[in-house]
């Protein structure tokens, strides 16, 4: 992903690390973050906030909030019973959605990381019952979380 407040290029991999590349000198590493280390699947998401100026990643059921720039951990986030596919973060209405394959939305206030509700899909999908993505539209403030179907969830105040 690429994070323009920093000016640099993201990479998440499969070891659990992150990687920050410096974008005008031929893609070099410039720091690596390595808070998901010890996991089977690696980093499976990431999303960074310009408000707090902070990255959040998963690794299976583990989110890390961390500094990007010294790399310190600020915060963790657990006890999610499926692994976490998406995390996006809305700095427009100061929320954090972190989407699991189980069907289920958490959401967090952005700055404060205070939980504030669960949503649940309970419609079944065939022939695979998860979700694998989502995305946040800001012009229809709505969030789509997708699987095998895509479901639509309004996000209006």
């Amino acid at each position: 992903m690429h994070v323009s407040d920093i000016s640099t290029l993201v990479s998440a991999s499969s070891d659990g690390s992150i990687h920050f590349l410096h974008i005008s000198k031929g893609l070099s590493v410039l720091r690596t973050f390595k808070g998901h280390e010890n996991l089977s699947s690696g980093v499976r998401a990431m999303d960074w906030s310009s408000r707090g100026r902070y990255m959040i990643s998963s690794g299976d059921r583990k989110v890390v909030v961390w500094d990007p720039y010294n790399l310190d951990v600020l915060s963790t986030l657990e006890g999610f019973s499926t692994p976490v596919v998406s995390i996006l973060v809305t700095d427009s209405m100061d929320k954090v959605f972190i989407c699991t394959q189980g069907k289920t939305i958490s959401v967090y206030h952005n700055i404060t990381f205070e939980f504030l509700q669960i949503i649940h899909d309970h419609c079944y999908y065939r022939p695979r019952d998860m979700f694998t993505s989502a995305l946040y539209v800001y012009m229809s403030r709505s969030l789509y979380v997708g699987g095998n179907y895509l479901s639509r969830f309004s996000l209006e105040r």
